[in-house]
């Protein structure tokens, strides 16, 4: 069995986006077998995660600025 590696470079630039990479993953997932599958899709639930993440700190952020 060969090992093979696969670099993505991308640029993202808000919550939306992070979700399109998420889905542009899914679908690549699709494609492929075995263990880069399996990573693809780790990958886009991982991108999901940081996009709700983002959602909770500025939910917090319009929270604090209307406090004050």
């Amino acid at each position: 069995m060969k090992t093979i590696g696969i670099q993505i470079d991308t640029e993202v630039s808000g919550q939306q986006d992070l979700v399109k990479l998420a889905s542009s993953l899914d679908d690549l997932a699709e494609t492929l077998d075995g263990e880069l599958r399996v990573q693809a899709q780790a990958s886009a639930a991982a991108l999901r995660e940081l996009a709700q993440s983002q959602d909770a700190i500025d939910g917090f952020r319009k929270l604090k600025a209307e406090s004050v």
